[in-house]
């Protein structure tokens, strides 16, 4: 996904949050006891041996707290990887689908901005009947214009494999199979939330 791609759909998010009603926006801030329904969109995903070039997906969650939410994310996303039925590396497409229970805990902030820190189990299943399994833990931010309505973007920090199935080029072997864990910035999220 091309970085123009993801402003449009940022500014598209963006848009959308100011056009919720003003009125509202005065009683801006974390909801509590409210289930939530939203879509999110990753540009990238990682996960050994395949890259996405985008992972489209929607999200159901419960604001337990103003501080704390839980939640699950369904994704799709169309993926290369590298084959393992050629020698000369080839790559294929194929469509992943991801399940994604999370925990989210949010911080104090101002009334309507909150950092926040979210661990989640990524369990992805590949049209190819090949799997894995990540635990991450990310940081951001979530802007509530209203009590009912969040914008928020997650930056992944650390990824821990649990279960990598997925098959590497030439050997049959699971690509990065003594790499247990990832560091740094990766594969940023964006997303809404509707609260009600």
């Amino acid at each position: 996904m091309s970085l123009s791609r993801l402003f449009r759909v940022a500014l598209v998010a963006f848009v959308c949050a100011f056009s919720v009603n003003t009125a509202s926006a005065q009683m801006a801030g974390s909801p509590e006891g409210a289930i939530g329904l939203g879509v999110s969109l990753t540009p990238a995903l990682d996960a050994g041996a395949f890259s996405s070039t985008g992972l489209y997906g929607g999200t159901v969650s419960y604001a337990i707290s103003p501080a704390f939410h839980v939640g699950t994310g369904i994704g799709l996303g169309v993926n290369t990887f590298v084959s393992a039925n050629d020698t000369a590396n080839a790559q294929e497409s194929v469509t992943a689908y991801l399940f994604s229970p999370y925990a989210r805990l949010l911080f104090m902030g101002n009334e309507s901005f909150k950092p926040l820190v979210q661990a989640q189990l990524l369990i992805g299943s590949l049209q190819t009947d090949q799997s894995f399994m990540k635990m991450t833990f990310g940081i951001g931010a979530e802007h509530f214009t209203s009590r009912n309505f969040g914008i928020y973007g997650i930056v992944r920090l650390v990824d821990f494999d649990i279960s990598n199935k997925v098959q590497g080029a030439t050997k049959g072997t699971s690509v990065d199979a003594d790499k247990k864990a990832n560091f740094g910035f990766m594969a940023p999220t964006i997303g809404v939330e509707w609260f009600f």
